[in-house]
């Protein structure tokens, strides 16, 4: 989970500047060889970061917990809590417009009664762009670094620089 502080995006043909946070799910049936070493691949959704009712944050929120969440208990929701529950993902494959099929994130629900999640093999952080260079920043790849950067909170965190052959401007 990522918090990506505040980023511009369009949204009905409107520009908006709102706060995003990143969720990554693991799926652990599904496996590629990465630096020849099997793990399971990922599928990761950046939304709002916002428990507003309609919000898709509040959404998988309840989802993760099986439950509704009252408007104060959802403001009031650690959302790092969250953190390596097991859930059911739903993933849609889609052709792009390249002829590549793609794996697009369609949301989440909470595990069938009697069912175990396994442990996740990958390391569960919570990261935000607040906290500066550290060690989960650096092993972001360069465009996610780049990104985080580019925020306004990114001012708020460590004070380091980056160094010059890490991100060109």
């Amino acid at each position: 989970m990522i918090d990506m502080g505040t980023h511009e995006a369009e949204f009905q043909g409107e520009k908006k500047k709102s706060r995003k946070i990143r969720l990554s799910f693991e799926l652990p049936k599904k496996r590629a060889e990465f630096d020849g070493v099997s793990k399971p691949m990922a599928i990761h959704k950046e939304i709002c970061f916002s428990m507003f009712f309609k919000a898709k944050l509040r959404q998988f929120s309840e989802a993760l917990l099986g439950k509704a969440l009252s408007d104060k208990e959802a403001d009031d929701l650690d959302v790092e809590t969250l953190l390596g529950r097991g859930c059911l993902a739903s993933v849609l494959h889609e052709n792009g417009t390249d002829g590549i099929v793609r794996a697009k994130f369609k949301g989440i629900q909470t595990l069938m009664e009697g069912m175990d999640a396994p442990r996740p093999e990958n390391n569960v952080v919570f990261y935000s762009v607040t906290q500066g260079i550290n060690e989960v920043f650096n092993d972001f790849p360069k465009w996610l670094k780049e990104k985080l950067v580019a925020a306004p909170e990114w001012e708020s965190g460590s004070g380091e620089e980056l160094a010059s052959d890490d991100i060109p401007f």
